[in-house]
């Protein structure tokens, strides 16, 4: 019987086998040809038949491939299950949805997502109603978080599992079948060394020297010497694999996060934010059995410049009515305790909290109608009128923008500017609203109403903003990630390397075939180590 080497265990197998009888590497392409004069079945493309020499008409040898059966046909020839599992683990189904992935996630970074996007829906709005539609059907304000995308995910989770299942069970029983001498035929096209005029037991020992050099685990039989470096790094797609289905996982866990945010101006320091009770509905943290104690908060500005460089807040951990932990958190170091974790969010003016004092004149005779000291939302009445004063809003640097005015936030005032509403008596909507600044004290919007209104003193305390989350996803996260990375390093800087080492004594040589993945085995890596044993042997 005709033998051939696999290339891949050194096994020798009949010629005409498709696959590796001891490791199951495709040893002979898919296609094949039915010789028209004898039966046989031949390999694709071939001119003559191997069993009756018959020549193969080029119209044979370049037949057009046998229509794909139809899904009830293959159904039945592989069973329910069986074609289930083929098409969830198949290459065309991991494509389409890679593809689909990898736009959802462009979309999702494209157009803003309203749980992180203040006025997201003023935004979407300005898009028109088609488009706006758009988005709410198919929740593209919300991508990574809708059920679309999370089935996709789930269903790549399930093909990249088929995948590495499959192919793990091809590694470990290449893993399991020991390497074996390599014959004559495998031998061709080996890289050569001379013996330059040594004895065997010389050139036996050179070739464990250069074996032992480069770190191979070999053994000899007869005249051969095979080993293998690297072998278990076989295993190193496969962790590659399974990486990415870890983090799969880890984003599919990421559905039962919780987040929620905490603020505080500096007139309110010192205060505990405990967990949520059934009845609370502020000043509480979610989903949490300890309580968080805000200290302290500061901002650095840079020098000469009005931008901040740093801002950080000084927090306690409180449970069972005793400090556990205590840390100053900035925006990119934040404390974490039992799973959540708080983060340095923002820091600036309180315009909500602003405390000011308006001074009321009377417009015609000049007369002063009292200083009142008002926080922004409260309201006071002009004596001797039926006229309230509403504080509606405050400004530290008033700006009037297209839509109205707005507020640039610096760390200094550079226009205090307060709004004021008035109304008369008890009705609900204001009659007129007018604006007081405290650079320009004699600019009043009204100039026909009977009072004028004086932005005389202001308190706007500085606001610290901590958000918190916990996502049961992110160890899951960071560990899939670790083993991806081991997996790419394993690929490319441990890959597994075989090679054999033939004696030669008639013709006073040595060859030298290899194997294994990415670079290793081709002529230019073999030939280095016979240029290795022949300076060796000459004494180089």
């Amino acid at each position: 019987m005709e033998l051939m080497t696999c290339s891949h265990c050194g096994a020798e197998t009949p010629v005409d086998s498709r696959f590796c009888k001891e490791c199951g590497q495709r040893l002979a392409p898919e296609e094949e040809l039915t010789c028209p004069h004898c039966g046989t079945k031949i390999p694709a493309g071939s001119k003559f038949c191997k069993e009756c020499g018959g020549e193969i008409a080029e119209r044979v040898r370049k037949k057009t491939p046998r229509p794909r059966a139809g899904l009830r046909e293959q159904i039945r020839k592989k069973g329910l299950l069986n074609w289930t599992l083929d098409s969830l683990g198949s290459i065309r189904l991991t494509i389409p949805l890679l593809t689909i992935l990898t736009i959802a996630a462009a979309v999702g970074g494209i157009i803003p997502q309203a749980p992180n996007t203040p006025n997201a829906e003023l935004l979407y709005r300005s898009y028109g109603r088609f488009w706006n539609n758009i988005i709410k059907i198919l929740l593209l304000d919300d991508v990574f978080h809708s059920w679309w995308f999370i089935a996709l995910l789930g269903l790549f989770s399930v093909n990249l599992l088929i995948c590495m299942v499959r192919r793990l069970r091809r590694t470990i029983r290449f893993l399991t079948t020991p390497l074996r001498p390599l014959s004559e035929r495998g031998a061709k096209n080996a890289a050569v060394a001379s013996w330059g005029g040594k004895g065997r037991g010389e050139v036996r020992e050179t070739a464990r020297q250069v074996l032992r050099r480069r770190r191979f685990k070999f053994r000899e039989e007869g005249d051969q010497l095979f080993g293998e470096r690297w072998r278990f790094s076989r295993l190193a797609p496969d962790l590659i694999h399974l990486g990415i289905l870890v983090i799969l996982i880890g984003g599919l866990l990421g559905i039962f996060r919780f987040e929620g945010y905490i603020s505080l101006n500096e007139t309110e320091l010192g205060k505990l934010f405990p967990p949520c009770s059934a009845e609370q509905q502020g000043d509480c943290i979610e989903n949490a059995d300890f309580g968080i104690r805000v200290d302290d908060f500061r901002a650095e500005l840079y020098p000469q410049s009005m931008m901040y460089k740093d801002f950080w807040t000084t927090l306690t951990v409180i449970e069972d009515g005793q400090e556990v932990k205590s840390k100053q958190i900035e925006v990119n170091d934040p404390l974490a305790y039992k799973g959540i974790t708080f983060y340095q969010t923002n820091y600036g003016d309180d315009l909500g909290g602003a405390q000011a004092t308006i001074a009321v004149e009377e417009r015609g005779s000049g007369a002063g109608l009292g200083d009142f000291q008002i926080r922004v939302g409260e309201r006071f009445q002009i004596p001797g009128s039926e006229e309230r004063v509403e504080f509606s809003r405050f400004f530290t640097s008033f700006q009037m923008g297209q839509g109205g005015p707005v507020n640039v936030s610096t760390p200094t005032p550079q226009n205090p500017a307060a709004i004021l509403q008035i109304y008369q008596g008890d009705d609900p909507e204001p009659d007129y609203w007018d604006i007081t600044f405290a650079n320009f004290p004699e600019t009043h919007l009204n100039q026909d109403k009977p009072y004028k209104f004086y932005l005389k003193d202001f308190f706007v305390p500085k606001l610290d903003g901590i958000s918190y989350s916990r996502n049961p996803g992110y160890p899951v996260f960071w560990w899939g990630f670790v083993a991806m990375m081991a997996g790419l390093f394993g690929t490319f800087y441990l890959a597994p390397k075989r090679v054999w080492v033939l004696l030669d004594p008639q013709e006073e040589r040595v060859l030298i075939k290899g194997g294994g993945h990415l670079s290793w085995g081709r002529r230019r890596a073999l030939e280095g180590i016979a240029r290795e044993m022949e300076r060796k042997l000459k004494g180089g």
